[in-house]
């Protein structure tokens, strides 16, 4: 785990992926440069927050999170905030890509939201936790070819994000107009 991230979001490897329970968690506004993110809300009473936008993320909330995108969440209470963290290296990506497949497509459909969310049913909330924790264990103990199982791992979540379906105009900004930074 990455404990005390810097603010501009530097993340010092290609893959960070973690499934972390906590109270009370106020994360700083922060951004990453050249990782995207994935972050599913399993539980929790929390908000999630942009330069531009303040929204309540519901449990099963999938939010996709392109690289250069301000964010925070915080929580209401102390109600357990479970979540799923993913990030990966925009070069990775790239990389894992095919001429076919480009799996940025729903980082660059977020873009016009600044971040995108997806509203996941119960088997796919369970699809996209179960992936993850295998990625963790994979990472975790890079054995004899992780490097291989993890570009495997990592393009199933890839095309389990793409395929999802984005929420469009579902989001009530809860920051008041005074506050809104202008574009």
């Amino acid at each position: 785990m990455i404990d005390n991230l810097s603010i501009d979001g530097t993340i010092p490897m290609d893959v960070f992926c973690k499934h972390v329970t906590s109270v009370n968690h106020d994360s700083p506004l922060h951004v990453h440069t050249h990782h995207i993110e994935l972050l599913l809300i399993r539980s929790g009473n929390a908000s999630f927050y942009t330069e531009h936008q303040a929204f309540p993320i519901p449990p099963r909330t999938l939010i996709i999170i392109p690289n250069g995108v301000w964010h925070c969440v915080l929580t209401h209470d102390s109600t357990p905030y479970e979540r799923v963290c993913l990030n990966i290296d925009t070069n990775l990506i790239a990389n894992i890509s095919t001429n076919t497949t480009n799996l940025f497509n729903c980082f660059y459909d977020a873009l016009t939201q600044e971040v995108s969310t997806r509203f996941l049913d119960e088997s796919q909330n369970a699809e996209f936790t179960n992936a993850c924790d295998k990625l963790v264990e994979i990472i975790d103990h890079k054995e004899y070819a992780y490097d291989i199982y993890e570009r495997i791992e990592l393009s199933k979540i890839l095309l389990f994000a793409n395929k999802t379906t984005n929420l469009k105009q579902h989001r009530v900004n809860q920051i008041p107009k005074l506050l809104e930074k202008n574009h």
